[in-house]
């Protein structure tokens, strides 16, 4: 069983991601992280 954030103290990492990419949308991804500043992104998830 997994703990959230709160019941273990830190916190909730879900709440920091900020942008979701699947997998074939690596470059897309890439080109936002490299301007994470300017897109306001904190933690990017890529799935498969």
């Amino acid at each position: 069983m997994r703990a959230s954030g709160d019941e273990a103290g830190g916190i909730d990492a879900e709440s920091l991601i900020t942008h979701r990419f699947a997998l074939d949308e690596i470059e897309k991804a890439y080109e936002v992280f490299s301007r994470a500043a300017s897109e306001k992104a904190i933690k990017m998830l890529l799935t498969a």
